[in-house]
């Protein structure tokens, strides 16, 4: 009734489902068009923002114009500055177009330039893309929606940054833990690990975070295995798959890509050179991805790690929900850090217990001391 009683022909933003890249099939974007069309038969004036080329094909359409802009909060702001619309749809445009007008409400830009967002409403969009509060309104935690239990799982280590032999000893007596994680690809690797391993029984995993040779690699697995190392992490750099595949087939210790697989599409490719991954929320762009990545790698045979970008509580908290469905653990984020946001984890000598509220079950407080 708004648009209709405008006394002129509304002027609607459509944003698209974005243009093809080189070698990409042009498959037809039929809804785009059809809404295209639709808007323009009921007398709207048509703003389309980086539409495929099959939404106004090869001739123009009346009453409509093109930006070949991003689908990005701030270029869409510029085209509401020149066009001053009425009116947005984002529902033809995919994910991306639906995460632009949750952006575009969270600046306040839908009211500051009084555009009405015809379609679903942005508070709907971020209950449906929001794991938390989607659990939260569902009034439970969220392994629980997965079919989870929320209490087993494995344990996590603590991780030992590359430093100095003697630093890094007095890091890992700093913190008795029942398994660590070792960073290493320096000149002392060997050294660091033989001066460790003569003040704890306890396991020790390395990530050599792409830092070696093939050379190096042959040299010091056989020597690692004996130290007691359960596994090695990125022994090689990210791309050297030749290499990678030779190595896991004389390996006597398990061999876990980490950068070597940032998301969906590496999984695969994975499989062939290594035997595990490690999953991060924040390189694989969240929890769906993640679940998704699990289900691929358990299909291929291979082991899955979760692991951390030194996360806050809030984010360590989405891989304790994951980590039922793993084989290893690596979300000691909130034990290194001097201050936290949240509150609502618990470690306990490598158990790590997640809280009990529902959603995430963390606290937002504030940034605050770490007491952890």
């Amino acid at each position: 009734s708004y648009l209709a009683n405008l006394g002129r022909r509304p002027r609607i933003v459509l944003l698209g489902s974005g243009g093809l890249t080189i070698g990409q099939a042009g498959e037809f974007d039929y809804s785009g068009t059809q809404a295209v069309k639709a808007l323009v038969e009921c007398g709207n004036d048509v703003i389309i923002i980086n539409p495929n080329i099959a939404t106004v094909q090869t001739e123009p359409i009346p009453h409509t114009k093109i930006y070949l802009y991003p689908v990005e909060a701030a270029w869409v702001i510029k085209v509401f500055e020149i066009e001053k619309p009425d009116a947005i749809v984002a529902g033809f445009g995919g994910q991306t177009a639906l995460n632009c007008v949750v952006k575009l409400d969270d600046l306040g830009a839908l009211k500051k330039y009084n555009v009405l967002n015809l379609g679903t409403p942005p508070s709907t969009l971020r209950l449906t893309e929001d794991r938390d509060l989607f659990a939260k309104r569902k009034g439970l935690p969220l392994y629980k929606i997965w079919g989870g239990n929320g209490k087993t799982g494995p344990l996590t280590d603590f991780t030992i940054g590359m430093d100095t032999p003697d630093r890094m000893l007095q890091k890992m007596q700093e913190r008795s833990w029942p398994l660590y994680k070792i960073k290493v690809g320096g000149p002392n690797d060997l050294e660091s690990l033989e001066k460790l391993r003569a003040h704890t029984d306890a396991p020790f995993r390395v990530d050599a975070n792409a830092g070696w040779t093939f050379n190096t690699a042959i040299e010091l697995l056989p020597r690692l295995a004996a130290l007691g190392v359960e596994l090695v992490e990125q022994p090689l750099a990210k791309d050297n798959w030749d290499e990678m595949a030779k190595l896991k087939s004389i390996s006597p210790l398990p061999l876990i890509a980490d950068e070597s697989c940032v998301a969906e599409r590496d999984v695969a490719t994975c499989a062939t050179c290594f035997d595990g991954i490690n999953i991060k929320l924040t390189k694989c762009s969240g929890i769906t991805p993640a679940r998704r990545m699990i289900k691929q790698a358990k299909s291929l045979g291979l082991k899955v790690m979760l692991g951390s970008m030194n996360e806050s509580t809030i984010g360590s908290a989405a891989i304790g929900h994951l980590r039922e469905w793993v084989d290893y653990l690596d979300m000691d984020g909130p034990l290194l850090l001097a201050e936290d946001l949240s509150s609502g984890l618990l470690f306990q000598n490598g158990v790590v217990e997640l809280p009990s509220g529902n959603g995430l079950g963390v606290e937002y407080k504030g940034i605050q001391k770490n007491e952890q």
